[in-house]
């Protein structure tokens, strides 16, 4: 009970941080879940990233529009196929990210320097399948 205890705290945490950063960048708390996934998986067409939140795609481009005007994404038709239109970061929001998540990172960085290499595979794994449960129960219905 302990763990589960402990990972509650972290997601209540982790949820905080996420509301300071929306605000901080000006932005609703949905809105800094587009952010992240460009910011950690690079461009993406609009269609994959609907599909990544769970957006239908004229609720993904009003979305981009409020992005778009505080200058954190843009959008662009694909060079190799004009109908796909492809979402990136602009370069002054993946800097305030940047500068939001860096004391974050450190601090991560610190704990895990603690674990040996089999403790650090045991924290992944156990990350990435509760991350995997937890994705799979929230868009079971969806």
């Amino acid at each position: 009970m302990a763990a589960v205890a402990a990972f509650r705290n972290l997601a209540t945490t982790l949820d905080l941080l996420d509301q300071v950063a929306a605000a901080r960048l000006g932005v609703a708390r949905s809105d800094l879940r587009y952010l992240d996934i460009l910011s950690t998986r690079g461009p993406l067409p609009a269609g994959a990233l609907a599909e990544a939140v769970g957006l239908s795609a004229p609720a993904l481009s009003a979305a981009l529009r409020r992005l778009e005007k505080h200058d954190y994404v843009r959008r662009a038709h694909d060079e190799h196929d004009r109908r796909t239109v492809r979402v990136s970061l602009t370069e002054s929001a993946a800097t305030a990210i940047a500068s939001l998540f860096t004391e974050v990172r450190a601090a991560t960085a610190t704990l895990l320097q603690r674990l040996s290499p089999a403790e650090l595979a045991t924290v992944a794994k156990v990350a990435d399948d509760l991350a995997g449960a937890i994705r799979a129960i929230a868009t079971r219905d969806a």
